[in-house]
């Protein structure tokens, strides 16, 4: 009763940070890769997040798809998985695979406005601002505000685009 139910700031860092893996220039500078290995290495790391990020939003859109009669059901499940994942998972299967779980939705939003944050972050404090105190200091004045609770329609729609833009320019 004291916290909402996701904490907008807590999931959209999480996102931020394990993003780090498929960029290059984390992989060369923090692991200390050369160029080619770090450009490879977060490409396939790309890779990966472009899958998840697929999964999660199969995992949010059919979410609303479990109270609709089984029959529509079942074909609108097949068509989501479709459309998210390249292939339709039979519709019986729709909240077992993906599974969905409380949460997916705050999950994805997280991961949307990360990607925002990630631009913000490069155009404040360069390619490493990973390596940049006063972009860690940014980052801790943000934490000490309260938690969001809500993000805007703008956030979202900037952070899915930039978030396609990233993985475009990273998987090219």
């Amino acid at each position: 009763m004291t916290r909402g139910p996701v904490d907008l700031r807590r999931v959209r860092r999480a996102a931020l940070f394990a993003g780090l893996a498929a960029e290059p220039p984390f992989a060369h500078h923090a692991l200390g890769l050369g160029g080619a290995a770090a450009r490879e290495q977060a490409q396939r790391v790309g890779r990966a997040l472009l899958l998840g990020t697929r999964l999660d939003a199969a995992r949010v859109l059919l979410r609303g798809v479990l109270l609709e009669p089984a029959r529509e059901r079942e074909s609108r499940a097949e068509a989501i998985t479709e459309r998210a994942l390249g292939a339709a998972i039979p519709g019986s299967l729709a909240g077992v695979l993906p599974l969905l779980r409380p949460g997916d939705g705050g999950r994805f939003a997280g991961l949307l406005l990360a990607a925002g944050d990630r631009q913000r972050l490069y155009q404040a404090f360069d390619e490493d601002w990973f390596r940049n105190p006063r972009a860690a200091t940014a980052l801790r004045e943000e934490h000490a505000a309260p938690p969001e609770l809500h993000a805007t329609g703008a956030e979202i729609e900037a952070g899915l685009s930039e978030l396609g833009r990233a993985l475009r320019e990273l998987l090219g």
